[in-house]
């Protein structure tokens, strides 16, 4: 699906099935990255970077509404799960969001994942 010589990882597809988050390397460290209007073809972009910060974020997973990204941050020195709210900040603009942070404290937290009951 992607078409240039990063580590591309782990695509998930949001559940509207039009959009694919995944982590990269391509800009020197990992970060997450969303690729809208995504297709199963080969494509070389653009893919929307959606955080940028010396530390690594990976393992992107959507909100059952597509609404949010919950992802892996080793930002706070121990790996952590945050979760960025993407229709509050429309993607073009997320490296100003804001990430919420699911868990703290010691030790790793890591493969995020959403769950909910039918409504």
């Amino acid at each position: 699906m992607t078409l240039n010589q990063s580590n591309n990882r782990r695509p998930v597809w949001s559940p509207v099935g039009n959009s694919l988050a995944f982590w990269s390397d391509q800009d020197g460290n990992w970060e997450i990255y969303v690729k809208e209007n995504a297709t199963v073809k080969e494509d070389k972009g653009p893919y929307l970077r959606i955080t940028n910060s010396i530390s690594e974020e990976t393992f992107p997973t959507w909100s059952p509404g597509a609404g949010k990204i919950a992802f892996v941050s080793n930002r706070d020195g121990n790996l952590q799960i945050f979760v960025l709210t993407i229709n509050e900040v429309r993607i073009e603009n997320a490296f100003d969001a804001k990430w919420i942070p699911l868990t703290s404290g010691e030790g790793d937290h890591y493969h995020p994942a959403w769950w909910g009951l039918p409504q």
